[in-house]
């Protein structure tokens, strides 16, 4: 078996496990609560939607007459105006760490952490990962290589489901019994 078969066996054993048993610890040099453990952890990119406006000062065909020496008077559109739309911006570059609790970005301009309970869904894009929250901001996480992407996909959509799988405060489970007869 060839180096690259190999390597690429190794990469689709380790998917495998991420997909149908426990998730694989690692060791990593970040302060961490207490029972708390990281499964993942990546250079990345940090975008988000941002709105951009811009101010344009004069449009549409004008006129200037000068009236004297110094004095001119100006005809047509000159009102200012602005355009605002969305744009995904790079925010910074840095780690990403995945924890059974969080997701932690420590970058080179700020630090930022998402508690997992608060993420409703994750959307896959081109190499990369959009977290839905459920306030504030919707972080663009963006990573290198298929694989990474892979993975990050899956540990996160395993510990989202873990997460909403168990009750919240405030949420009221109810078992109904359909074998009972209702009167």
């Amino acid at each position: 078996m060839s180096e690259a078969s190999k390597e690429a066996t190794e990469k689709m054993k380790y998917l495998w496990t991420l997909e149908n048993s426990e998730i694989p610890i690692i060791e990593v040099d970040l302060n961490l609560a207490s029972k708390e453990v990281c499964y993942y952890t990546s250079k990345i990119e940090w975008y988000e939607n941002r709105k951009v406006t811009k101010r344009i000062d004069y449009h549409g065909p004008s006129l200037s007459i000068p009236i004297f020496k110094g004095l001119k008077y100006k005809v047509g559109s000159i009102s200012p105006r602005s355009i605002t739309k969305d744009e995904i911006k790079l925010i910074d570059n840095g780690q990403l760490y995945i924890t059974n609790n969080k997701v932690i970005f420590v970058g080179s301009i700020g630090n930022k952490s998402i508690p997992i309970s608060k993420l409703l869904f994750i959307e896959s894009i081109e190499n990369g990962v959009v977290l839905n929250k459920e306030t504030g901001t919707t972080p663009i996480i963006k990573v290198d290589t298929e694989f990474e992407w892979l993975t990050l996909m899956l540990i996160l959509n395993r510990l989202i489901k873990k997460v909403n799988a168990k009750p919240k405060e405030n949420q009221c489970l109810i078992i109904i019994d359909i074998n009972e007869t209702l009167i």
